[in-house]
This record gives C-alpha cells, sequence and structure tokens, in this order.
C-alpha cells in the first residue's frame, strides 16, 4: 500500500508567504515600469480606495506597520499630487489623508493592469480551483483574526 506523506501546515503557510513575496515583486516591477509608482506607495494608496479618508495613523495599521514607517512614503505621494491631507474638522491635531482626481483617475487603470497580470501568470488556475483557495484563505484569515486582533485593530481582509 501506498504511503501518503504527512501534510505539513508550516511549509504551506510558508509556502503563502513566498507566493506572496513573488507578487509583491511583479507588482513592484510592473507599478515602476507602467505607472511611475513603487509597490510601498500603492499600499498606501490602498486603504484609501478601499475605505476612503484615513489618518496617517490608520493606514499604518492597515498595513501592519508603524505610522513613522510609512511617514516618507506619504510625503512623498502628498508632494507628487498622488495625496492630499485634510484637515480634521474635530480635531486639529490629526490629517486625513484622501485621494486627489489625479490619483481617483489613475486607480481603474492600475487595478486592471494588475488583474491582467494575475490572469497571464495565473492563468493555469481554472475558476473552481480559486474559489476553493479564497473559501479556504477566508477560513485561515478569520482564524488568525480571531487569534490576533483586538477591538482596536483594523484589520486588511482583501
Amino acid at each position: 500500500m501506498k504511503q501518503f506523506a504527512t501534510i505539513k501546515p508550516f511549509e504551506t503557510i510558508r509556502s503563502l508567504h513566498i507566493i506572496g513575496h513573488q507578487i509583491d515583486v511583479i507588482f513592484d516591477r510592473l507599478l515602476q515600469a507602467e505607472f511611475g509608482m513603487t509597490l510601498s506607495r500603492f499600499r498606501i494608496l490602498l486603504p484609501l480606495i478601499e475605505l476612503g479618508p484615513s489618518t496617517q495613523s490608520a493606514v499604518a495599521k492597515f498595513n501592519f506597520v508603524t505610522e513613522a514607517s510609512i511617514g516618507r512614503q506619504v510625503r512623498l505621494l502628498v508632494e507628487t499630487g498622488y495625496v492630499k491631507q485634510v484637515p480634521c474638522k474635530v480635531d486639529a491635531r490629526k490629517c486625513y489623508l484622501t485621494l486627489t482626481k489625479k490619483t481617483e483617475q489613475l486607480v481603474p487603470k492600475i487595478m486592471t493592469r494588475l488583474s491582467e497580470e494575475i490572469a497571464v501568470l495565473y492563468g493555469e488556475v481554472s475558476p473552481t480551483e480559486f474559489a476553493a483557495l479564497d473559501t479556504l484563505l477566508g477560513k485561515l484569515l478569520s482564524l488568525g483574526s480571531a487569534a490576533t486582533s483586538t477591538a482596536q485593530d483594523v484589520i486588511c481582509t482583501h
């Protein structure tokens, strides 16, 4: 009788980490070549795209980094006209980051190109396989969130 290899969850999770890194490299190259933007800067735009105007603190939490670690990128996005800082009407110490018109027009083009790149890269994966993977990843995300989240966390779920 044929022996089946023991499933090793750590190796599976490690593979997910490697796949994430591969996607980061591919997306960074594409963003720089076609849009003159780094992945690091695009990541700062993501919560603004998904959630709307956000504080720098909320953007940092969304990306699981410190506020200080994104400060330079935020400044460069403001200087290049991708993001604007809007003072909070209630608390003068806070500013909200918002997308500029320039960025609002660019985002659909970027998202289309990233989607096209994924379709080419993973063209051999069927819609059924992607659906099963999405379900499984949703379960893993939920289990991990239950073990790590607090009421104050802002977690990116998509």
